[in-house]
């Protein structure tokens, strides 16, 4: 288990840093090319990020929360649960987003904690 973790962690650097940058992003990674991630279009991507959004800033610990591609091919659907935690003394939330369509399931665990204006921060990656 401790052997996934790191690779958890880097995509969901990968996968905010797609959301951030768009579409354009995923055709720089390779590796991630037969992955659901990759067949999200532009504009299931973006649902996907606002949905990421919403299930931290207003869900329960714990609740699964369904999510469905609208406008990709094939059908991209994802399992997107939020858990609160403690890191520092900081409150901050995992977001786990489990990925099903054609190719492996992916997994991603992005991590947001309270910065000093007390906003969401993305948190970056130790390996």
């Amino acid at each position: 288990m401790l052997a996934r973790t790191p690779y958890r962690c880097m995509l969901a650097g990968i996968v905010l840093a797609s959301f951030a940058a768009g579409a354009q992003a995923q055709g720089n990674f390779g590796f991630l090319s037969d992955t659901p991630l990759s067949h999200l279009s532009t504009e299931d991507l973006s649902r996907l990020e606002a949905e990421v959004y919403r299930v931290r800033d207003e869900e329960r610990d714990a609740k699964v929360t369904h999510w469905k591609s609208q406008t990709s091919m094939p059908i991209v659907e994802a399992n997107v649960t939020p858990r609160t935690l403690r890191r520092k003394g900081t409150p901050c939330r995992r977001i786990t987003v489990e990925m099903r369509g054609r190719g492996p399931v992916l997994i991603l665990e992005p991590l947001y904690c309270r910065n000093a204006q007390n906003a969401w921060e993305l948190q970056k990656i130790d390996f």
